[in-house]
């Protein structure tokens, strides 16, 4: 099966993928989607950023980690940032700034001034299994901020040389980002982009598993300059070839 790799802003490749598994319907997972949505939405914030190399803003979501003002999202989102304006489900905007990141694996930990915020917990085992019910809590630019989309783990595969979750879940522009939570609300991973198939139901959805995150929240200081993995970030427009954010 062929597939279009797509970035925020470019085309990246065409590649032929023959260990992707095909995406699987979304049955309806046996979640208690209002227990869910009480529990994660105060956590989730969504991002929009300025860049330093470009007049476009970029919009993408994060999750709080903690009660002092961390939060996770993909690196792709803040890459190249002048400033990073956070709007929380409390109703203010404010400013984050970038702690740690990680481009190879597209998750970048970021710091509000500030206490007592809602955060996720982590789920103890970096490991998701397939067949699994999840639940993305994110801002899709097409529909309601911190809405719940449900789906399944679909498989556990290495993509460009990382591991990744492929996802039931069809991803948008804007959920970049967004926490992958299981049935007890507990996050397994990160949404952050697709292979773009010749129709809707060729795309194919990933997310970033925890063990990266981890590693980032145990560094706490900048990455050294690292060359990025092929980004697979969500994109609004299959044709056009410079997508606006």
């Amino acid at each position: 099966m062929k597939f279009v790799v797509r970035s925020l802003q470019f085309v990246v490749a065409v590649v032929v993928v023959s260990t992707v598994t095909p995406p699987l319907p979304a049955a309806p997972p046996s979640l208690d989607l209002n227990a869910l949505a009480s529990r994660t939405r105060p956590a989730v914030a969504a991002l929009k950023v300025t860049r330093t190399k470009s007049t476009k803003t970029c919009t993408g979501t994060g999750f709080f980690v903690s009660k002092d003002g961390q939060l996770i999202t993909n690196w792709h989102v803040i890459r190249d940032a002048a400033t990073i304006a956070v709007a929380t489900a409390g109703g203010e905007t404010l400013t984050a700034r970038v702690v740690a990141e990680d481009p190879e694996h597209d998750v970048a930990l970021l710091q509000i001034d500030g206490h007592e915020f809602p955060a996720l917990e982590l789920a103890s085992s970096d490991l998701a299994e397939a067949g699994v019910p999840i639940v993305l809590v994110g801002n899709s630019q097409f529909r309601e901020e911190r809405g719940l989309r449900g789906g399944i783990v679909a498989a556990v595969q290495r993509i460009f040389g990382r591991t990744m979750i492929q996802i039931s879940t069809p991803l948008q522009p804007g959920l970049s980002g967004s926490p992958l939570v299981n049935a007890a609300g507990e996050v397994i991973g990160v949404a952050n982009g697709q292979f773009v198939g010749a129709t809707e139901e060729e795309n194919v959805n990933f997310a970033v598993p925890l063990a990266p995150v981890r590693k980032l929240l145990t560094r706490m200081l900048p990455a050294p300059a690292a060359t990025p993995a092929p980004s697979l970030a969500i994109a609004p427009d299959p044709v056009k070839l410079v997508i606006a954010e």
